[in-house]
């Protein structure tokens, strides 16, 4: 399994998905150079795009977990996860969901540099055209629609769309003592929102699982 992620670890939602998948989890290597599979130990491979040297045809599955919408260039790092991974080779992909009402990257002003609060809603839904006039953007942020089709643009056919939502366990450690206190009410919210037609798709991040 390729996992091609820029930071050193895959996140808790990641490891967790596929360790339900079956995926024994047991060690991560940065690659330099290529090697045929077979020769290494590792189950999976943390991978930076500078150094993305692997032979075509290599691996069952491509993992982009957070990644996509940081990259110089989205439409090659897919290109890529393409050619890596072997005929009938799964790609899965999370990546930030333009339909959420706020953007959970943050985003700041272009004349100032203050970091708009992730608090203010809205701000994904200003079309880039007018938004770039304004704002600085930490990463990109895709459309459900919007992602679908680059990705089958480079080849794949898409098996799955589905949404990730909130989960208000204050992880980070920083979540404002307001929203701490309501955890408990938004969490029975976003799981009547998350199970509810036509408005699950409006979870935080989307993921998509497409085959070669």
């Amino acid at each position: 399994m390729l996992d091609l992620e820029v930071m050193d670890t895959l996140q808790f939602s990641a490891r967790l998905m596929l360790i339900r998948m079956g995926w024994n989890l047991i060690g991560k290597k940065l690659l330099t150079a290529p090697i045929p599979i077979e020769r290494t130990r590792y189950d999976y491979f943390v991978v930076i795009f500078s150094v993305f040297l692997i032979y075509p045809g290599t691996f069952d599955v491509v993992l982009l977990n957070e990644v996509l919408e940081h990259v110089p260039n989205d439409d090659i790092a897919l290109q890529e996860a393409y050619r890596v991974l072997r005929d009938g080779g799964t790609l899965i992909v999370f990546s930030p969901n333009r339909l959420f009402p706020f953007e959970t990257h943050g985003v700041f002003a272009r004349k100032s540099n203050y970091k708009i609060p992730h608090y203010i809603p809205f701000i994904p839904y200003i079309p880039l055209r007018i938004g770039k006039y304004f704002f600085q953007y930490w990463a990109r942020n895709y459309y459900p629609w919007e992602l679908r089709k680059k990705i089958i643009s480079v080849g794949f056919k898409i098996i799955v769309t589905d949404y990730v939502w909130l989960t208000f366990e204050n992880i980070s450690g920083a979540q404002p003592g307001l929203i701490k206190r309501l955890a408990p009410l938004l969490g029975r919210l976003v799981y009547i929102l998350e199970h509810t037609p036509l408005l699950n798709v409006f979870g935080t991040s989307q993921v998509i699982i497409a085959r070669k």
